[in-house]
């Protein structure tokens, strides 16, 4: 039995919840279109503003309770894209709550959120908490200051290399500026709303990074685990809350690198692949919304630091979609169909600027040539592999000889990549030395990251590629038959040469790659399963059987929360 009204007009529970304008009617106009049942159960609260978090700021002693939220199907709304979103909808970019005991904001916050004036006191506040969350989670000696500096070196070292996504400088910069004394919780004071805005992202994106990093190597920071990467994943969400519908309005490259470490974090933390997606579509959504793919575009931006982020972001976030094309495993968004002209945008191997801390000794001209070098060999290995399989699904078995003959060289060219390697990126110049400094160190583990990626995704797309081809029909382009036989000993040594290359691998580059690279090599288990249901002889079904349980060894040591709760469905 329904609740009876309230004398007093106000809007029904659906209506709250999905905050929009009631009109106070029983059923109202919105449950009558949504089909939705019409009640007015909920107790009103008491009129007037409140902060986001709590009254006051929490002692550092206290317990806190982080509701990380994510995108995804909700109560409140789905939200794909900015332009997906009606009018009178707020931005909120993670719509789907993992608690329930996520605050709501009030009518005062909302409508600050549809103005887009962020405030300074939700910023102040949750700095606040954000600090005396890490007072309580750090052990003495150790400080904010300390592991937002560490989380910044372990991303130069381990991510940079095939993410050179930041400026080091200024990432520097912000830690200093947020986390320098943690017995102050003042929020920097901004002049200006310009300068606020500022100041939030720059928050937003220190925070992210530590999120991210900490997820992916819980074993690198003090305390280890996935307690402090919560904590700066909900301080960054909750900032970027405040300031979203300018960021979207306004985007910059930092945008675009705020989503993809929230796609990271979130998939090390929850283990949730397609939540993360959603998050790093965002990125690809401004990607294309900015035009990154024309280099004039990019050209005709005055800053030379902002120039080239930018043009890095689109090509890892381009290579990234083109794989995910080819695997069919998320939704195509930077299809070149899309763009209303052709990629033109550059590849600079040397860009006559500086993205690393030029104050450090061991960045000289040659490492970041070579690191921007190897940046490039994972675009082509990404993005050619990835066309390969495009162009034979669109044309199928009926594809003319031309095309057939593109694909021959295609495959050719494709195949020259991994032969013509940078010998720094060659296995015997990555050996560990007894006679190597700390300089060489860091430069040999910059290279092993790089050849980790370069690899893994050069022999899944070769897999790919075989599959597409038998399915296609488009065996002489490859020089292969018909044959079953024939074909399952082709797969079989692929297969082969991709264990060798992940074995030849040092297990912690495999680790601190994280999710992506075991979802690669999740991909490549589930092609060896189809190969094994289709071998006839025994002898090669031995031996692939032989190269599944070695992957899935692998799977076990890598400790992948993805690999957990895909066991843990099945």
């Amino acid at each position: 039995m329904q609740a009876s009204r309230s004398s007093v007009r106000r809007a029904c529970d659906a209506c709250k919840r999905r905050k929009v304008k009631c009109d106070t009617e029983h059923p109202c106009a919105n449950c009558r279109i949504a089909r939705l049942d019409c009640t007015y159960t909920v107790a009103q609260r008491k009129r007037g503003p409140r902060t986001i978090l709590s009254a006051s700021s929490p002692s550092c002693g206290s317990s806190l309770n982080l509701p990380i939220s994510i995108p995804g199907p909700s109560r409140s709304a789905s939200v794909a894209s900015p332009e997906s979103r009606s009018p009178d909808t707020p931005s909120v970019a993670y719509a789907s709550p993992l608690q329930d005991s996520t605050p709501r904001r009030s009518v005062a916050e909302f409508n600050t959120v549809i103005d887009s004036t962020p405030s300074p006191s939700v910023s102040q506040s949750i700095q606040s908490e954000l600090l005396c969350s890490l007072q309580s989670a750090i052990p003495v000696p150790s400080n904010p200051l300390l592991v937002t500096n560490h989380c910044i070196d372990l991303f130069m070292q381990y991510v940079f290399p095939t993410a050179p996504w930041v400026h080091e400088p200024t990432l520097r910069g912000h830690a200093q500026l947020f986390f320098a004394d943690s017995c102050t919780t003042t929020f920097p004071t901004a002049t200006n709303r310009y300068e606020l805005i500022t100041l939030l992202r720059g928050f937003t994106l220190i925070t992210a990074l530590c999120a991210s990093v900490v997820a992916m190597m819980p074993d690198m920071v003090n305390p280890p685990g996935q307690t402090l990467a919560k904590h700066f994943l909900h301080a960054s969400m909750e900032t970027l809350k405040s300031f979203e519908i300018n960021d979207l309005e306004h985007p910059s490259a930092a945008s675009m690198t705020i989503r993809l470490f929230h796609s990271s974090a979130l998939q090390h933390i929850t283990g949730k692949s397609g939540a993360a997606w959603h998050l790093q579509s965002q990125a690809a959504l401004i990607a294309n919304t900015l035009r990154l793919h024309s280099e004039h575009t990019v050209a005709q931006v005055n800053d030379p630091i902002e120039s080239l982020l930018l043009r890095h972001h689109f090509w890892a976030i381009y290579a990234s979609d083109q794989v995910a094309a080819a695997f069919q495993n998320r939704a195509f968004i930077l299809d070149d169909s899309l763009f209303q002209e052709n990629v033109t945008l550059q590849s600079i191997e040397k860009p006559g600027i500086a993205l690393l801390d030029s104050e450090r000794p061991q960045y000289d001209e040659q490492f970041v040539w070579r690191l921007l070098k190897g940046f490039y060999l994972f675009r082509s290995v990404s993005c050619q592999s990835a066309k390969i399989v495009l162009r034979m699904r669109r044309h199928g078995p009926s594809v003319s000889e031309t095309d057939a003959r593109i694909l021959t060289q295609e495959y050719l060219g494709y195949i020259a990549l991994i032969d013509s390697m940078p010998e720094w990126l060659q296995i015997p110049n990555l050996v560990d030395s007894y006679t190597d400094d700390e300089t060489e160190r860091i430069y040999k583990r910059s290279f092993w990251v790089q050849r980790c990626t370069i690899l893994t995704v050069y022999h899944s797309m070769r897999l790919v590629i075989l599959r597409q081809c038998i399915q296609s029909r488009m065996f002489e382009s490859f020089g292969l038959s018909d044959d079953p036989h024939g074909l399952a000993l082709k797969s079989i040594e692929i297969f082969s040469d991709v264990l060798q290359a992940l074995q030849d691998i040092p297990i912690i580059y495999l680790r601190v790659k994280g999710e992506p690279t075991v979802e690669r090599i999740r991909q490549i288990g589930s092609i060896l399963l189809e190969v094994i249901h289709t071998i006839g002889d025994e002898t090669m079904k031995d031996r692939a059987q032989t190269y599944c349980r070695r992957l899935l060894d692998l799977l076990a040591a890598l400790n992948s929360k993805t690999s957990d709760n895909f066991m843990a469905e099945t």
